[in-house]
């Protein structure tokens, strides 16, 4: 107890507070033994889930900002997310006053200190591109979901080969710049395939009998040299036009700090320390990156949890980050107390992944029966989402809030099979419905604004861009600043939509999709005035696209779209709700065995066999560490083995049967 109050004794002296402050009391030796720890020690702190990681992270920063007194020398506090940024620079600014995220600290995140100190500065002399108009800043960020027309002048000459399906006649797919990109570590390029968001390796692509069969037909001259060559010619012919795609800048930044070892000593001393939250999301470019400050003289600082590391779509391989700590012999440090969850709910999540250290719940139990198995039948699935709701109702009317619970499932396709109408994401109206309902839904969150603005986004972009733009900047032409399109379609979805919502008449009476598709037309009209650079359709032909089909006559409360907002149960993803806390999930498995970690048994897998299957059992782990007092795990009707399965995790399997959980 002595150590905790010496410990305490310090921070409030370092931050020359006098009055006794309730974070700083609550803290725990764990907390307060980090936020100490010398900053001139790298170390990495393993936060378990729900242990106030980033508000930690906020009181390390202000800790160490406080006495900094160097003018030309700052320290970096990289998160990923802006919502972590934000709470973090919160705390920094409460403790260490408002200068404390100014010059010459910097709290962002990684991607934009990345694009900002050493991307837009330098980029441009290492591919030669020349700029426009004195302005060497490139000229386009490019989504790697983008098929602009313009990026046919930038593909290989080595197309994606694979066999129709029904046919089995050999087909080809070409490969523009920006739908592959090159892996330091692994010194191969990785290929997005035209179907879903999938990678190949390059290396394993021309060894494919399809790839084999084209290149004997077609081009037998074909060495693999000339392939990788030709790879590097399109990709650099992108860069020299001032285009790259996020993995490039990440690329490109390494070789720049490993090929200069002047600029890499230069931005050492601008940060000599640099604090990096949720480190488990670290890509191999961003580590490589790293490691060259670290051999120039920064001392970096890792927050984080491996465990909770589901980026592999973008080649993030906890493996690589924990090999990185133990090469260098970083001091490790822990955070075993969870705030978020009670105890039953932290033992589960522990059956899924089983850590070297136990972990304490810290949430008060409020009723015995924390974990739930529930079973459902194909035809119940629909029926979840009110059996969740009834089974809240039912067992607490203060513990648990339904603004604060939610239905997760892995992937959208699953999610909309709950949902009585399914949802169509290439019609403008019903995008537009669904995006002016979640910015008028009561109680709506961050996650209710960004869709909202996500959708709305997206209709514009059918409708007058032929569906371009990227999806990451909410479907943002490629002519226009990511900032000034969301800043458009905010201000679109406050100033012009009224007389969109409710989907009511004049007398108050339900409107039908037909029905409100004409106001909806009108307010294309007006829309198309506004639009900050010019349509590749002409409003007529907009106008003309239909509702859905067979939705017309359909009231438009009756489909999901008012459903979810009126029961006030948010439906999500697991990738949505990382690093959020809620009150009660349920958790929905999928039917499918092969679903990329959507199914139960992918969750509970005793021995991954690599990589991807050890993010599948990470994705249940996130899922299942999500809530403080109620976890329902709804899967599909139970099969011999899988009941003993289950049953092995001591937690009592329900069925739907009627109408209560209880």
């Amino acid at each position: 107890m002595s150590k905790i109050k010496d410990l305490k004794s310090i921070i409030y002296s370092k931050l020359s507070l006098v009055d006794e402050d309730p974070n700083i009391e609550r803290l725990t030796l764990e907390q307060l033994e980090f936020i100490n720890h010398d900053i001139n020690i790298p170390c990495y702190l393993e936060a378990c889930p729900g242990s106030g990681k980033t508000e930690v992270v906020g009181l390390k920063a202000a800790y160490e900002i406080a006495d900094f007194n160097q003018n030309f020398s700052g320290v970096a506090v990289l998160s990923f997310t802006n919502n972590a940024t934000n709470e973090i620079t919160a705390r920094v600014k409460k403790y260490a006053g408002v200068k404390g995220n100014k010059h010459p600290h910097f709290i962002s995140t990684i991607d934009s200190w990345i694009y900002n100190y050493i991307f837009l500065p330098f980029s441009h002399s290492i591919v030669g591109y020349k700029g426009q108009e004195n302005d060497k800043s490139p000229r386009s960020v490019i989504d790697d979901n983008s098929n602009a027309d313009f990026l046919f002048g930038f593909k290989t000459k080595t197309p994606y080969v694979y066999k129709d399906s029904k046919y089995r006649i050999l087909k080809t797919h070409p490969i523009k710049a920006n739908h592959f990109f090159y892996d330091v570590i692994k010194e191969d390029f990785y290929i997005k395939t035209p179907f879903g968001n999938k990678f190949i390796k390059l290396s394993e692509l021309i060894n494919t009998s399809e790839f084999k069969e084209y290149r004997q037909q077609y081009s037998s001259w074909l060495t693999d040299k000339k392939i990788y060559d030709g790879f590097w010619i399109t990709k650099k012919k992108f860069w020299k036009a001032g285009f790259y795609t996020f993995q490039d800048i990440e690329l490109l930044s390494f070789y720049i700090l490993n090929q200069k070892s002047e600029i890499a000593k230069k931005l050492a001393k601008r940060f000599p320390f640099i604090i990096i939250d949720e480190c488990q999301d670290l890509s191999p470019s961003q580590i490589l990156l790293l490691d060259v400050l670290k051999d120039n003289g920064c001392i970096i600082h890792f927050v984080g949890d491996v465990n909770q590391a589901i980026y592999q779509f973008r080649k993030v391989d906890p493996e690589i980050f924990l090999k990185y700590i133990e090469k260098n012999e970083i001091e490790k440090k822990l955070l075993s107390e969870n705030f978020r969850s009670n105890q039953n709910i932290v033992d589960f999540c522990c059956k899924i992944i089983l850590n070297d250290y136990m972990i304490k719940g810290n949430q008060s139990t409020a009723f015995s029966n924390n974990c739930i198995v529930l079973e459902y039948n194909d035809n119940e699935i629909e029926e979840l989402p009110e059996y969740f709701i009834k089974h809240i109702n039912e067992i607490t009317e203060e513990t648990i809030s339904l603004d604060k619970s939610a239905i997760i499932g892995r992937s959208w396709s699953l999610l909309r099979k709950i949902f009585s109408n399914n949802f169509n994401e290439n019609n403008i109206y019903e995008l537009l419905a669904l995006s002016i309902s979640l910015w008028n839904k009561k109680n709506k969150n961050t996650d209710d604004l960004n869709k909202s603005i996500y959708y709305l986004g997206k209709s514009f972009s059918i409708a007058a861009y032929k569906g371009k733009g990227s999806k990451r900047d909410y479907y943002c032409p490629e002519s226009i600043k990511a900032i000034e399109w969301r800043m458009f379609l905010s201000n679109i979805l406050k100033n012009y939509t009224n007389n969109l919502f409710p989907f009511k008449n004049e007398s108050s009476n339900d409107l039908t999709w037909s029905q409100w598709a004409k106001n909806a037309r009108t307010f294309m009209e007006i829309i198309w005035e506004l639009l900050p650079i010019k349509p590749d359709s002409n409003i007529d032909e907009a106008k003309r696209k239909p509702v859905s089909s067979g939705k017309g006559g359909e009231k438009i409360v009756n489909t999901h779209i008012s459903d979810s907002s009126n029961k006030n149960i948010r439906i999500t993803s697991i990738h949505d709700v990382k690093g959020e806390t809620l009150d009660a999930v349920l958790l929905i498995s999928s039917k499918d065995k092969k679903s990329n970690g959507g199914h139960f048994e992918q969750w509970f897998n005793p021995n991954p066999k690599d990589e991807i299957e050890g993010e599948y059992k990470r994705f249940g782990y996130v899922a299942c560490s999500r809530p403080k007092h109620l976890l329902i795990l709804a899967l599909p009707k139970l099969k011999r083995n899988q009941r003993k399965m289950i049953e092995k995790l001591d937690v009592e399997i329900k069925q739907v049967k009627t109408n209560s959980l209880s």
